[in-house]
């Protein structure tokens, strides 16, 4: 997410934000509600199920909380499992780990210094989840990349051969299908409702009556589904588009739904985290890393019913998550921890944005401190300098 500041300009990723935010426990878990309407993001496409709410940003804040479901006992037995931070909906699809709890070390806000002068990881980047991003480059025409992603839809096992045969770094290159963007998908129950940015990603395909369709045109195609296996729309809450793959010229085409299609983006996320810790790998189970709670900022133009509930069933409902706009400006907010290794001392260095602002607070105590001197009236006594901050991507504003 890339932040305008009133004043100055200030950056933060919104991974690295995410994790600094979960590291404080279940209050840190509570979703903090924007006080300002988000007219921006993708628009509706036309009155559908998605349309933004006359205050989304609030009702984001509310379906989140509601949606999370974490108890104490839950949150207790991932205290020893990194959380892994994804975003999701930024434009490059970075990741960042905040490390399992420690209880050696005891409390990490009281050991900081301690943490950070003996080399120990508060919080570590680990860059992109792919050279696509959060999209998903598969290869084309290859029988084992077929049967890869066959066996994970069908057994929902098998991510790492997935990862191995399947996922190539080239979106753009002859042999590899690219899937954009899924989680602009997440929980659409019909492509009319689609927003014109998501819709202009992907080929619709034509409506079928039959339960079994097969679809001669090449490529990655979206279409209308339902639960049920149908591939039209039922008009029922079951209702789903789901995306239709032609990767194999000789093969049956396969369908996705978003959901399938974000898991893997966070498995990916998740396996590579897990090299970090590799007395967290359990020899008898290869995929104990999917158990590791993802991290995800949310922004307000996604943070619908449909949307919000299906990103928690591609996280296996252990997602953690948070407003993008608040942990944006979270992140801007984090002081800077500057460590002398010489003299084994460290410092807090505040932020850039929290200097604009003392700076606009102390020319306001002056102009006031001159007022009363040449007794004039004062100026407002109650100012609090405006920071607007803007939250952009690709995909949508707010």
């Amino acid at each position: 997410m890339s932040l305008a500041t009133s004043g100055a300009g200030a950056g933060a990723g919104a991974a690295m934000s995410m994790a600094a935010m979960a590291h404080g426990g279940p209050s840190a878990m509570t979703t903090h509600q924007q006080t300002s309407n988000a007219g921006g993001g993708p628009p509706p496409g036309g009155g559908g199920t998605t349309a933004a709410a006359p205050n989304s940003a609030a009702l984001a804040a509310d379906l989140i909380d509601k949606n999370q479901n974490l108890g104490w006992k839950a949150v207790k037995n991932l205290a020893k499992m990194p959380i892994v931070s994804v975003d999701l909906y930024g434009d490059t699809g970075e990741v960042a780990y905040f490390p399992p709890r420690n209880d050696e070390e005891g409390d990490y806000a009281s050991n900081m210094e301690k943490i950070v002068v003996e080399g120990e990881v508060c919080v570590k980047a680990m860059g992109k989840v792919s050279r696509t991003g959060t999209s998903l480059a598969l290869k084309k025409d290859s029988d084992a990349a077929h049967k890869a992603l066959r066996r994970l839809i069908t057994k929902s096992k098998g991510y790492e051969t997935v990862f191995n045969d399947c996922l190539v770094e080239d979106g753009k290159a002859d042999d590899a299908l690219l899937i954009e963007s899924p989680h602009l998908l997440l929980g659409e129950r019909q492509v009319k409702y689609l927003s014109a940015v998501a819709k202009n990603k992907y080929t619709v395909s034509n409506e079928s009556t039959h339960v079994i369709d097969e679809d001669d045109s090449k490529g990655i195609t979206i279409r209308n589904g339902n639960l049920d296996g149908s591939t039209s729309a039922q008009q029922n809450d079951f209702d789903r588009v789901t995306l239709h793959l032609n990767m194999h010229a000789g093969k049956k085409a396969l369908s996705l739904l978003p959901e399938e299609a974000v898991k893997i983006v966070l498995a990916k996320a998740k396996y590579d985290v897990s090299k970090s810790f590799p007395d967290l790998v359990d020899e008898n189970d290869k995929e104990a890393y999917m158990e590791f709670p993802p991290a995800i900022a949310v922004p307000a133009w996604a943070s619908n019913h449909y949307s919000i509930e299906s990103l928690m069933e591609a996280s296996d409902g252990m997602a953690v998550l948070y407003n993008r706009s608040v942990a944006a400006l979270s992140g801007a907010l984090v002081p800077k921890f500057v460590i002398d290794k010489k003299e084994k001392k460290g410092s807090i260095m505040p932020p850039k944005l929290w200097n604009v602002v003392m700076e606009k607070m102390k020319a306001h105590a002056g102009k006031i401190e001159q007022a009363q001197k040449k007794k004039e009236p004062l100026p407002n006594a109650s100012y609090m300098p405006l920071v607007i901050m803007a939250g952009m991507t690709k995909d949508g504003l707010e």
